[in-house]
């Protein structure tokens, strides 16, 4: 499916489009310290490899106007924030922030962010009207 030529992709499709790769490039590095300063096994570096790949996929569907695949995303960017700042608080309120590389710290951080971007510029009111016109395009 792609974008039908009546249907121009609006600037918050665009942004989220970009904040979404953002993030999959970001959690990639996330996940390559992970792997790294954990000693974690082969299975936890696959599973976050797939998941990713995932969100790569549904970020090219997002882009050419599937809803589903907003709802996807939405759905993944709930679970990623929560898992994130829970992470987060966890480390803050045992004191073990000092254990923890600099660099992990900061992706936590950031990957959620990021997240709440994408998530807003994909229900902006122009994001909405562009996936009505692509489902009306395909009625």
């Amino acid at each position: 499916m792609s974008v039908p030529t009546a249907v121009s992709r609006p600037s918050a499709v665009k942004t989220a489009v970009i904040l979404w790769y953002t993030f999959v490039g970001l959690a990639v590095l996330s996940l390559i310290i992970t792997v790294v300063t954990n000693d974690s096994p082969r299975s936890v570096a696959s599973l976050g490899a797939l998941v990713l790949a995932l969100v790569a996929g549904c970020t090219n569907k997002f882009r050419e106007g599937a809803n589903w695949a907003r709802i996807v995303l939405t759905v993944f960017g709930a679970l990623n924030i929560v898992a994130n700042v829970g992470s987060l608080a966890m480390l803050l309120s045992s004191g073990g922030v000092s254990e923890v590389p600099a660099s992990a710290l900061i992706l936590s951080t950031l990957l959620p962010i990021v997240v709440i971007a994408a998530l807003a510029f994909s229900y902006r009111r122009e994001a909405n009207e562009f996936f009505a016109a692509v489902k009306a395009s395909h009625a």
